[in-house]
């Protein structure tokens, strides 16, 4: 694993946040022009849950530090922005829209790791997740 907390020797080491932005990214960049930015952001915020929650054994109770989901903030709020290019407060949207996304997938997946990462719980995480959508988004 690399980035911001290889060989920290946590036990959020062992998830693979570049594959979790690989994936949130492939999202961003396969999604149609046209869809509202922050349904982009809630499908790319779910690959990078479906990611975190792929084969993560063994890390109970584990907390992401912020070191560890700040590229993630950053990727979501680069192409936010590049998705509302005429919106006169787009990168206030952008920032905000990306941060809440991010707080909401640290939330959930915090609380499914707490709860012992179990697989009946999966889709609880994802729904815990997915109320980050009743927020105002971004016009």
């Amino acid at each position: 694993m690399t980035g911001p907390q290889a060989g920290r020797g946590g036990r959020w080491d062992v998830l693979d946040h570049d594959a979790a932005l690989a994936r949130a990214d492939r999202v961003f960049v396969t999604a149609h022009p046209a869809e509202p930015p922050a349904a982009v952001v809630l499908r790319a915020g779910e690959a990078a849950l479906r990611s975190y929650m792929d084969g993560v054994p063994g890390t109970c109770g584990a907390r992401p530090e912020q070191a560890a989901v700040e590229p993630l903030r950053r990727l979501f709020a680069r192409h936010l922005r590049d998705r509302l290019p005429d919106d006169p407060a787009g990168e206030l949207h952008a920032t905000v829209t990306a941060a809440a996304a991010v707080a909401a997938l640290d939330l959930a997946l915090a609380g499914w790791l707490a709860g012992g990462a179990r697989a009946d719980d999966v889709a609880a995480c994802h729904a815990r997740f997915r109320a980050v959508a009743v927020l105002p988004p971004p016009p």
